[in-house]
């Protein structure tokens, strides 16, 4: 079955999200001031922190 750009975009990011759910909070927060805000990492982040209940990750290194 053939899959489309937007599919193939959802797929990466669900893999990065399973890649860092490892990771602390606040690690994820750290890493977030150093990458460009359109980087699929960066969503799979905000997904991450989104789903523990955290809205503003600069909050976090507060």
């Amino acid at each position: 079955m053939k899959t489309n750009k937007t599919q193939r975009n959802i797929k990466h990011l669900n893999e990065l999200k399973e890649r860092f759910q490892h990771l602390s909070t606040e690690i994820i927060a750290t890493r977030l001031t150093n990458f460009n805000k359109t980087n699929d990492i960066v969503i799979a982040y905000k997904q991450i922190l989104k789903e523990r209940g955290v809205y503003d990750y600069l909050t976090v290194l507060s």
